[in-house]
């Protein structure tokens, strides 16, 4: 009678692992075909349909960054995410109205200096390097020109 109990217990355990498995299985499934009708359809309101925060946000990120539009940011409700994505808005669409809007001073610093170095590079002009304010940056920019 103990050795049948046991089992049972065995097989209710297995099957509740079974099941989790499953629904999570289900749950990741389900996200990621949101995420591809969001990115195929380029339609943000997608993105909130996913279940994982993370992946939303990412979802939201890219759809923002295709559209070029820092409001759709905004539905990001994580604050170093939100300034991943307008960071990744500035330097992919060499916005500086996207890096004004990263609270974090690194992370705006970096946009910016990103986008100083495009132009300077677009505008074949050295001295716009001298903006930069990282060091390292500055020496890379000024090495563009040396190569040329």
């Amino acid at each position: 009678m103990a050795k049948k109990k046991i089992l049972l217990v065995i097989i209710g355990i297995i099957v509740a692992i079974l099941l989790f498995l499953g629904i999570f299985f289900f749950i990741y499934i389900r996200d990621v075909y949101i995420f591809g009708n969001a990115a195929e359809k380029n339609n943000e309101n997608y993105c909130l349909k996913i279940f994982n925060i993370k992946v939303e946000h990412s979802c939201i990120e890219i759809i923002a960054v295709a559209k070029n539009d820092v409001n759709i940011c905004h539905l990001i409700n994580d604050e170093k995410d939100l300034d991943l994505c307008f960071f990744d808005i500035g330097i992919t669409n060499k916005s500086q109205s996207a890096c004004d809007q990263i609270r974090d001073e690194t992370g705006k610093n970096n946009c910016t200096n990103v986008n100083i170095l495009h132009q300077a590079i677009v505008n074949d002009d050295i001295k716009m390097c001298d903006k930069i304010t990282a060091e390292n940056g500055k020496t890379y920019c000024k090495k563009q020109f040396l190569n040329k």
